[in-house]
């Protein structure tokens, strides 16, 4: 009987312990199968945010590509509806400058030239009338629109004076050099909008690829003859605004070093014309920059222009720019009084106060600004000053 028993014991023994063997065995696939189970369900996360990553990257790029297939859509119509236009344009104008010719009393005598295309009848008008810069600037936009093809035309008249004037950077007629750099502005500075884009506008003129290495040579002319080691006479400081300008109105700029852009725009800052340049001289990337170092340079003025022309107003507010120049301004008449109080001294520092001052409120009215800056107290210091 006892055999009995412990023998039945010792089979419950090896049962409980095989059991126990079963249990372990259990247990262990249980923890593996919970780092398995763990590690899919991470796995799944991970593969359903680079698929969520990579569905938003699929609607970045639609998107990017309708607005770039729009922008060529808008760009391809443009170009055909140009066309069209200037086709019908060439036979309209053929008409009415045949019949210009044989009745030239109907017409205004500069746009008369530039519907017989003549260039080097419109470099002699303009020569003509040079002491009258305005009246003929105000002249020439609508009697370019009028010639059968713009863009030749003022080529035309451009290459003739360089081509005339290639060695008179070494003449001492400066005011005859000036009086011509100026004429080839009004040119150039008219026919930029006739060449503008009718959608895209200035910034992207619409020019023959032709007309555009013409340009690109007088450009490459113009080039060498600008030296920026050293200060610019005022005739250099008309041909970089020149340069500038053939650059922009005909579209080469991307052709030039963008830092020696820069240098020449900086050179020229002073002149307003030149801020809206910046856009179709390819610098809308570094605006923040020229405002910068405009700001540095104590030319807070012309920063307004910068900042205005290229949408900087909410980085460079006005107000603060107007305020530190007109702080500058006192400071600097202040310096002059203090070097002595005699007639000539106080008359300096009251010229200068007085410039500034005017500036200040044109740039006021020019941007709309009177909410922000009421310029009655400066009215009335120009007055003070002006019965000094």
């Amino acid at each position: 009987m006892a055999d009995v028993m412990e023998s039945r014991k010792q089979r419950l023994d090896e049962a409980f312990a095989g059991l126990e063997t079963q249990k372990s065995i259990l247990e262990k696939y249980t923890l593996q199968w919970k780092e398995l189970a763990d590690h899919y369900a991470s796995l799944e996360q991970t593969l359903q945010k680079k698929e969520e990553e990579i569905v938003e990257k699929e609607k970045t790029m639609e998107l990017k590509t309708k607005e770039t297939e729009s922008l060529l859509d808008k760009r391809e119509t443009s170009l055909e509806e140009n066309e069209n236009k200037y086709l019908a344009r060439v036979e309209e104008l053929k008409k009415c400058a045949v019949e210009a010719i044989e009745n030239r009393k109907s017409d205004a005598e500069l746009k008369f030239l530039c519907q017989k295309m003549d260039s080097e009848g419109v470099w002699k008008y303009m020569a003509e009338h040079r002491r009258d810069v305005q009246a003929v600037t105000a002249e020439m936009r609508p009697a370019l629109e009028s010639a059968v093809d713009p863009a030749r035309l003022v080529l035309e008249a451009i290459e003739g004076f360089y081509d005339k004037n290639i060695e008179s950077n070494n003449s001492k007629n400066y005011q005859g050099l000036a009086d011509q750099r100026r004429a080839c502005c009004v040119l150039l500075e008219s026919l930029l909008p006739v060449l503008a884009d009718p959608i895209l506008g200035e910034d992207h003129p619409v020019v023959a690829q032709g007309f555009k290495e013409r340009a690109k040579a007088i450009a490459d002319k113009w080039k060498s003859k600008i030296d920026m080691d050293g200060e610019l006479a005022n005739a250099k400081l008309l041909e970089v605004q020149a340069f500038l300008q053939l650059l922009a109105t005909f579209g080469i700029a991307v052709e030039f070093d963008r830092d020696f852009l820069r240098k020449l725009v900086m050179s020229v800052s002073w002149r307003k014309y030149i801020a809206k340049l910046c856009g179709a001289l390819g610098l809308s990337e570094i605006m923040p920059d020229i405002v910068e170092e405009l700001v540095n340079k104590g030319k807070q003025i012309e920063a307004v222009y910068f900042a205005h022309a290229s949408g900087l107003f909410e980085k460079f507010p006005p107000v603060p720019l107007l305020e530190a120049y007109l702080k500058n301004s006192k400071e600097a008449s202040s310096t002059i009084m203090k070097s002595g109080n005699n007639y000539a001294t106080v008359n300096e520092a009251n010229t200068k106060e007085l410039i500034a001052l005017r500036a200040i409120i044109k740039c006021i009215e020019e941007h709309n600004l009177q909410s922000l800056f009421p310029p009655d107290s400066l009215q009335n210091r120009v007055v003070e000053l002006e019965k000094k």
